[in-house]
C-alpha cells in the first residue's frame, strides 16, 4: 500500500536533524551542511511537523534531544547508513565491484582461507578480496564496512543469509618427537602428559575428555597460551599436546610437524558459518564468493573424511 506523500519526511530534513542532534548545535550543523543556521532550523521544524511531535528541545543557548527525538535519531541514523550502503552497492554493481571485505577469525583466515584464496583470485583477477580479523562482536551493519562475515556458531536472524561451512572437530595433536619420546599410545596415557591449555577456551580439555568418559586430570602445571595459533605453535615445538580443529592443522599433519594422537577421539563443536547481509544478496560478486567458499568447505570436508 502506498504511503501518503505527506507521511514521508524529506531527506533534507532528516540530514538537518541528524547533524543538529550530532552537534547539539544549529550553528555547527549549518557549518557541516554548508547551510545557514536559519535554513537548518527551518528544515528541522518541517520534519517535526511531519513527525507530529517535537524532536528537539530549544532554549535560548542550548539544544537537546527530547525522549522521542533520541529514539527517532537512532532509527534515522540506521536508515541513512543503510541507504548509503545500498546506494554504494548499486553503484558498485553498475560499474563492477572492485573489492569484497571478508571478516573472519585469525586462525580460520590463516589456515583455511589463505591456502585456497589464490585460486579464487586467479579466476577473478579484477576483484580484490580484503581480509580483516573479525572481532568477537563483529556485525554486518551497513556502517561496519564488512561484506561477508565468518563466525563460529549458528546465528539466526532475517537480516542476513547464513551458510554453514564446516563443523569443528577438535583432535589432540603433538609433535612426532614428543609422541615418540613419551610413548603415547592410548588415552590412558593422558595423565602423565603435558596438556597445552588455551586461556581463551578454559573448558575445552574438560569437554574433550568428558566425551570419552574421562575426568579432567589436575592441570595446575599445564602451560596456558592465548589463542589457537600459540597452542599449535607450542605443540609443534614439542611442548606438549594441544587440541586443534582438524581442518585447521591439515598442513602440519601433512608435513609431519604434528601427529594426531588418540585417533578416534574427537570432540565436535559448533562450526564455522558464513553470513552475508540481505542487502547484498543480489550482488553477484558477493554471492559468487559466498558460493565459492561453500564449495571449498564441502570439498575440504570430503577430503578430511576420506583421509
Amino acid at each position: 500500500m502506498d504511503l501518503p506523500r505527506r507521511a514521508i519526511p524529506s531527506m533534507a530534513g532528516l540530514l538537518a536533524f541528524e547533524a543538529t542532534a550530532r552537534y547539539l548545535s544549529f550553528s555547527r550543523a549549518a557549518e557541516d551542511l554548508c547551510l545557514s543556521q536559519g535554513a537548518v532550523s527551518k528544515r528541522v521544524r518541517k520534519l517535526e511537523q511531519v513527525v507530529g511531535v517535537p524532536l528537539l528541545a530549544r532554549t535560548r543557548h542550548q539544544v537537546h534531544l527530547t525522549e522521542t527525538g533520541e529514539a527517532y535519531l537512532s532509527r534515522v541514523r540506521h536508515l541513512l547508513a543503510e541507504l548509503e550502503a545500498t546506494t554504494h552497492a548499486v553503484r558498485s554493481e553498475a560499474k563492477g565491484r572492485e573489492a569484497i571485505v571478508l571478516a573472519a577469525p585469525l586462525s580460520f583466515s590463516l589456515r583455511w582461507l589463505m591456502p585456497r584464496l589464490r585460486r579464487y583470485r586467479d579466476a577473478h583477477p579484477g576483484l580484490r578480496i580484503d581480509v580483516v580479523t573479525a572481532a568477537e562482536n563483529a556485525t554486518l551493519e551497513p556502517d561496519s564496512g564488512i561484506d561477508c562475515l565468518v563466525h563460529q556458531g549458528r546465528r539466526q536472524g532475517s537480516d542476513a543469509l547464513h551458510l554453514p561451512l564446516f563443523d569443528i572437530d577438535w583432535i589432540a595433536v603433538a609433535s612426532p618427537a614428543y609422541r615418540d619420546r613419551h610413548a603415547v599410545r592410548s588415552l590412558s596415557d593422558i595423565g602423565r602428559l603435558v596438556r597445552i591449555e588455551q586461556s581463551d577456551l578454559p573448558g575445552l580439555w574438560q569437554a574433550w575428555l568428558g566425551q570419552s568418559g574421562i575426568e579432567l586430570f589436575d592441570n595446575t602445571h599445564s602451560p596456558r597460551v592465548e589463542g589457537l595459533e600459540l597452542a599449535i605453535g607450542a605443540a609443534v615445538a614439542g611442548n606438549g599436546i594441544a587440541l586443534a580443529p582438524r581442518a585447521l592443522v591439515e598442513a602440519e599433519l601433512a608435513a609431519h610437524e604434528l601427529a594426531a594422537v588418540f585417533e578416534g577421539c574427537e570432540f565436535r563443536d559448533k562450526g564455522y558459518q558464513l553470513s552475508i547481509p540481505i542487502r547484498l544478496a543480489g550482488d553477484r560478486m558477493v554471492s559468487g564468493f559466498a558460493d565459492w567458499m561453500s564449495r571449498e568447505a564441502l570439498a575440504g570436508a570430503r577430503t578430511i573424511r576420506a583421509a
